[in-house]
């Protein structure tokens, strides 16, 4: 199962007008607390400064300790659930999609944090890989703006298969009316080969 990808932009609030946007570097963790809290880009940011000791245009370090002192804190309101999953020692970004195929979670790997929604990355792709190791996961429930996120993600993500299906109808479609008795016969063949070859 290959990985999928869409851009995690257009699910983050103020995103577009942030006085961050175009000087930021480094800002994942900003970004995945954007989406999955649904709070904007700049409260993100005062968000990630506060709790895990976040500078301008720096990685965050000690993430999973971050998060876990974060949780346990009774001043950090969530308005949902934050619950950490279950996470083996040699897990993997390839083995978590396979465990988790439905929900929304941050997944913490190496040097770089995502958030996975019904096995869709919200994220850039090729900053992860399938055996990109993963050191922790956590799964968000229970917040409001989640039916509407879910739905949003399902829909950009349908999107490129529907473009490459309607491509492949095409380009069949025009195979069978200009070149309709080739393809009759080169489907024959195939099948005939099926037959003697494979089926024996």
């Amino acid at each position: 199962m290959g990985l999928k990808f869409v851009d995690p932009e257009p699910f983050i609030e103020g995103y577009e007008t942030s006085r961050y946007r175009g000087y930021e570097t480094n800002d994942c963790v900003v970004k995945a607390l954007a989406i999955l809290f649904g709070i904007s880009y700049d409260e993100a940011h005062g968000f990630a400064r506060g709790f895990f000791s976040r500078d301008e245009r720096a990685g965050t370090h000690g993430f999973t300790h971050g998060i876990r002192t974060m949780m346990r804190d009774p001043s950090a309101r969530f308005y949902g659930t934050v619950q950490e999953a279950e996470c083996y020692r040699n897990e993997t970004i390839a083995t978590v999609q396979k465990a988790y195929p439905k929900g929304v979670y941050l997944v913490d790997s190496c040097h770089h944090v995502s958030v996975l929604c019904d096995g869709v990355w919200v994220d850039y792709a090729g900053l992860i890989t399938p055996n990109t190791r993963v050191n922790a996961v956590y799964h968000f429930s229970r917040f409001e703006h989640y039916t509407k996120f879910r739905a949003a993600v399902r829909k950009k993500s349908a999107s490129k298969v529907d473009w490459l299906s309607w491509i492949l109808a095409i380009l069949i479609a025009y195979a069978l009316i200009f070149h309709g008795d080739r393809v009759k016969k080169d489907l024959l063949r195939l099948k005939h080969w099926i037959q003697y070859e494979i089926l024996g």
